[in-house]
């Protein structure tokens, strides 16, 4: 064994022992940097790789309902460290929950004695048909059941699920002697009678399979509220807090009128949100849809998304159409424009429609058939909102200033979590020591305003797991393992081409610019000592290298500027 590795294995006992004695959980990242050393821990390495798998659904359990991820590291867990009992355990709740709605249908028609012959044979024709469908269904049910021979639940449910069996056969046997009586000369209210106890005993085995099967499902999601899927979002504090007091405030209003209270003045619903790319304006506005809707503020959920696309027309009198098609689409619940600023645009020709949308909008906003009937939320960049909304004061009053809310850009810290997060959703953990390489990643799609936040986060997830798939491994040669992390290698840049030149050397053959030159030596020099600091996962300093290009710029030489970037690439800026 490999000699870095010996304490896993004794760290590993470790963890089941507190688990078993005091339900406490290692971290996720003391897992993954297990897992990630998982191959050199000896003979019995696939045990300890079934804990840790164990332990990882259990702390996903933990973080929100189990879900498939989930489910899928149990089994295999349950595969490697076959005797823990707890994880056959849980793997059975979610074999019992997949019967949910087996029997649901399952009401035989109404047989009436009264009823004319036909009428009989077609009521007895439906009782064998729902009587077969049923008893397939049960015996493949029945057949997939967990083999667990001790397990009480498995034991109750398949008791259960017998019973019923039994009572679709019996049924299927008394509606086939009906039958016969209804085909010959002869009628005996016996064989109707035996008939509907028949019906009767299935009625109660299915009930009884429900009640039994309702009580194994403890584990049922939930839907979140509007504020529970807000907290759930990464980062955002004080929006977080700012929407809170919203919601208390709108929850206390509606309290007041339910009371009796006249109502002083209305309140704004409409709201300007602001951020750079990939902050959530989006995803914080369908929130607010929702919270309005679930308050009772507004009687639809509905949001109605646009933007200039959809609101500009081509020709005279199609705007003014199309912002009156989507006003009345989202009455009752929310319009939201995304990108707002762009309807007002500096210089504007007169084939230019986006000044009519604004004109229009407000008009619809102040109209008897329309005002106070939807909220219109805008969203846009800081900036550009700012001038967009001071250009327009009609505009502008239609949204009180405690409605603004800016969303901030995401810190590192956040944007790895955010990075965790989506490669969960996707099957994959991110491991620790992959961290230094995703944030080196994310550094370097930090280069101007245009950096897309959380967007652009899990872009540079989604590379990584191209990466990981376009590698040329045998299938056969992969374990669970392989298909599970995400490590630093999967966050490099592939090697697509040589350089037939090095960048540097490109520059320093250039005639003169000497003062260039010297700043990219010291440039070099620094970038050096921080991959150094980052490679011994120390804190490093962010920095700009774009400051001189202008110059570079001005001087119109050749080679082109280009060589600066890609140095400035291959170097780590």
């Amino acid at each position: 064994m490999n000699q870095s590795n010996s304490y896993l294995p004794e760290l590993i006992s470790e963890w089941e022992s507190l688990y078993k004695t005091k339900g406490e959980l290692p971290s996720q990242e003391a897992l993954l940097n297990a897992l990630s050393e998982a191959a050199n821990m000896g003979e019995d390495k696939e045990k300890w790789k079934g804990i840790l798998l164990y332990f990882l659904a259990l702390n996903r359990a933990n973080k929100k309902e189990e879900d498939s991820f989930y489910y899928l590291l149990l089994e295999q867990a349950a595969v490697l460290w076959p005797e823990m009992t707890d994880i056959h355990t849980r793997l059975e709740k979610k074999s019992l929950n997949q019967l949910k709605g087996l029997l649901d249908g399952l009401t035989m028609p109404v047989l009436r004695e009264t009823d004319n012959r036909t009428a009989k044979r077609n009521v007895v024709m439906e009782i064998l048909e729902k009587a077969e469908r049923y008893g397939q269904r049960v015996h493949e049910a029945i057949k997939g059941l967990p083999k667990e021979e001790n397990s009480p639940s498995v034991q109750e449910v398949r008791t259960a699920l017998v019973a019923v069996d039994e009572h679709l056969q019996l049924v299927k046997k008394q509606a086939q002697a009906y039958q016969d009586t209804l085909s010959g000369n002869f009628h005996t209210i016996t064989v109707y009678e035996e008939l509907k106890r028949s019906i009767l005993q299935l009625n109660e085995s299915r009930d009884s399979f429900d009640t039994i099967l309702s009580k194994l499902q403890p584990f049922q999601e939930r839907e979140l509220s509007p504020l529970d899927q807000l907290e759930r979002m990464v980062g955002l504090k004080d929006i977080k807090t700012r929407i809170s007091q919203l919601y208390d405030f709108l929850t206390y209003q509606k309290s007041r009128l339910e009371m009796g209270f006249t109502k002083s003045s209305d309140l704004s619903l409409n709201m300007v949100l602001t951020g750079n790319p990939g902050t959530g304006k989006t995803t914080l506005a369908r929130l607010l849809g929702k919270i309005y809707y679930e308050l009772g503020i507004l009687p639809k959920e509905t949001i109605i998304e646009a933007d200039r696309s959809k609101l500009v027309g081509a020709y005279v009198g199609q705007t003014e159409e199309n912002v009156r098609n989507l006003v009345e689409e989202a009455i009752g619940g929310v319009l939201f424009i995304d990108e707002a600023y762009s309807l007002k645009r500096d210089g504007q020709q007169g084939s230019d429609y986006g000044q009519t949308v604004i004109d229009t909008l407000v008009s619809l906003m102040d109209s008897a058939d329309y005002a106070g009937k939807f909220a219109v939320i805008l969203a846009g960049y800081p900036d550009e909102m700012r001038q967009f909304l001071d250009s327009n004061p009609g505009l502008r009053s239609r949204f009180p200033q405690f409605n603004f809310m800016e969303l901030p850009d995401y810190s590192m810290e956040e944007m790895k979590e955010i990075a965790c997060r989506f490669a969960e959703d996707n099957g994959y953990f991110i491991t620790p020591e992959a961290f230094p390489a995703l944030e080196k990643k994310i550094e370097h799609e930090m280069v101007d305003q245009s950096f897309g936040n959380a967007r652009s986060v899990k872009s540079i997830v989604t590379d990584a797991i191209f990466q990981k798939g376009s590698r040329q491994i045998a299938d056969t040669g992969r374990s669970f393992i392989d298909y599970l992390l995400l490590q630093a290698e999967d966050f490099h840049e592939s090697d697509t081409k040589e350089e037939s030149n090095p960048p540097i050397e490109e520059l320093m053959n250039l005639v003169g610019l000497e003062s260039i030159k010297d700043e990219i030596k010291k440039l070099s020099a620094f970038v050096r000592v921080q991959q150094a600091r980052r490679n011994e996962g120390k804190k490093v300093c962010p920095f700009s290298c774009m400051l001189f290009l202008p110059e570079i710029l001005e001087l119109g030489r050749q080679p082109s500027p280009s060589c600066i970037l890609r140095f400035c690439v291959i170097a780590g800026c």
